[in-house]
């Protein structure tokens, strides 16, 4: 408009420089659009991938846990056996080495079977040697009568 307030007819060269500037404008109103619709499509890719390397972090984070749960619980039962089987090898080091109580005793409880077999071995000589023992039955019965008095 001019200054008195009429219009003002614009020249063609003027109205087809407007015309490429607003066909410019919605060109640049496009390659924006585009240009955001490109962003977002990263930008939720990108989202993407960072939940999927935290879901591949807390997988892993999981599986080292428990990979670690099932050490500790195999180190405890380990420790276990451990203690078992040393007390399993200071009983056996006790009965078979000199001097140990239970090599003691084990000597002790042999003698004594010993003692018995011999005692009996008399008393069979012994029963044997009886002329009134003349049957096996007779001969086991005077054994268990001489062993009994102590014979």
């Amino acid at each position: 408009m001019e200054p008195g307030g009429k219009r003002t007819i614009l020249p063609e060269t003027n109205v087809q420089a407007l015309r490429d500037l607003i066909t410019e404008s919605k060109a640049l109103r496009r390659e924006l659009d585009q240009d955001r619709a490109m962003w977002r499509i990263r930008t939720r890719y990108a989202l993407l991938m960072v939940v999927a390397i935290l879901l591949m972090v807390g997988g892993l984070l999981t599986i080292v846990v428990q990979f670690e749960t099932e050490r500790r619980d195999r180190s405890a039962a380990n420790a276990a056996n451990v203690r078992k089987v040393t007390e399993i090898s200071e009983r056996i080091a006790d009965c078979t080495t000199e001097g140990g109580t239970c090599y003691k005793q084990g000597q002790a409880r042999t003698a004594g079977v010993l003692a018995e077999v011999v005692r009996a071995q008399i008393a069979v000589e012994w029963c044997g040697r009886d002329p009134q023992v003349g049957s096996r039955a007779e001969l086991e019965a005077c054994v268990a009568k001489a062993m009994a008095a102590g014979r």
